[in-house]
């Protein structure tokens, strides 16, 4: 998590572009919602989901978050660890 933590962060504190941070609000909620492991709003589940995608949208600014992008990291946290799953993205 700690990885995830400083790439989801730039070097004033900020998390990535505030377009990218909304879209990536706006699919956490509609992202495998009967998973049971995205299933509670602001749960667990989808606070390490934003996590990755916020970490990958700072680290890779060309591509950012792309709609979609969610379901992606979503099968990847349902199989494995948050960051192994980052990496995997």
């Amino acid at each position: 998590m700690r990885v995830l933590t400083i790439c989801a962060r730039t070097r004033a504190g900020q998390l990535p572009t505030s377009k990218a941070v909304k879209q990536i609000e706006l699919d956490l909620h509609r992202t495998f919602y009967t998973h049971e492991l995205l299933v509670e709003k602001e749960g667990e589940g989808q606070k390490k989901l934003f996590r990755i995608l916020a970490a990958y949208a700072r680290v890779n600014p060309a591509v950012g978050y792309c709609q979609g992008m969610s379901y992606v990291a979503a099968v990847l946290l349902m199989n494995m660890p948050e960051e192994p799953a980052f990496w995997c993205l």
